[in-house]
């Protein structure tokens, strides 16, 4: 009678252990080539949900909830709202037509993966700026670019240097003057920082124009230059680095050994008289 009362008692338990298990549906977010998060429902076994997702998968959950719904999102069409998270100011817009939730700080230069969480508000991953093209003029963000330690001043300064070597030894040319006696004037003083401004500006002027994100508009180790076209092997950024530091040098070796001459001769005069024997 007692065995077969537990018979019938491990009777649940048994069917209940042979029951197949029945998959779930897990909500999962992975940021596209936009920057912006797609849901996506993924069919998997309960033990299997977690271990078996991609790699690239993310849990939006954790994100920042933004206090914005796609309903006022799809009223206000084509009209930019500001948010302030954290020290972010924050534009968001949804592009209804693909489907896509725009989060950009335009000050810093930085889009942000976004998407609609379950409950339909915007969530942000503040934790993953991606550096942005936008169109305009930001100080905020060339000021983390053009810190005085940074490579980018390094280069400004390089450039600067090699086109300020060739417009004096130009000068020299064709005005017979040393390279001192042009810059230390007050029309050299002032073509001076007019070079230094052009220069700056010709840098920086793909990242205000849009067509490069301001982080990446000077080249590194990290960021090399574009690859299109039939540029040679040399033109890279270690040549322009040590080129402009070559200039950087060359340019004030050149206004010392200009001073300290005898005569105060023009290295382009030493080059096309006789050595020994030379006259200003």
């Amino acid at each position: 009678m007692l065995a077969k009362f537990a018979l019938k008692s491990s009777a649940p338990l048994r069917a209940a252990t042979s029951r197949s298990v029945r998959p779930v549906r897990a909500v999962l977010v992975a940021p596209n080539a936009s920057g912006n998060g797609t849901a996506t429902l993924v069919s998997q076994a309960p033990a299997q949900a977690l271990s078996a997702a991609p790699a690239d998968y993310v849990d939006a959950r954790t994100w920042q909830m933004v206090n914005l719904t796609k309903a006022t999102l799809l009223e206000l069409t084509g009209i930019p709202l500001q948010k302030t998270v954290e020290n972010y100011n924050l534009t968001i817009s949804y592009e209804p037509a693909a489907d896509e939730l725009v989060v950009i700080d335009y000050a810093k230069g930085v889009r942000f993966p976004a998407v609609f969480g379950p409950d339909n508000k915007v969530r942000v991953d503040i934790q993953q700026p991606v550096p942005t093209a936008v169109i305009g003029l930001s100080f905020e963000a060339l000021s983390n670019v053009l810190r005085a330690d940074s490579a980018a001043a390094e280069l400004i300064n390089g450039r600067a240097a090699m086109l300020g070597v060739f417009l004096g030894l130009f000068g020299e040319v064709t005005r017979d003057e040393i390279v001192v006696r042009q810059l230390f004037t007050t029309d050299g003083a002032y073509n001076a920082m007019l070079v230094g401004a052009l220069v700056l500006a010709a840098s920086v002027a793909p990242a205000i124009l849009g067509r490069v994100p301001v982080q990446n508009v000077f080249p590194d180790e990290h960021n090399p230059p574009s690859t299109a076209g039939d540029l040679p092997n040399v033109w890279n950024y270690n040549a322009e680095r040590l080129n402009g530091r070559v200039a950087m040098v060359g340019f004030l070796g050149l206004m010392v050994s200009e001073m300290l001459s005898e005569r105060q001769c023009g290295v382009v005069t030493k080059l096309l008289s006789n050595w020994s024997n030379w006259s200003c």
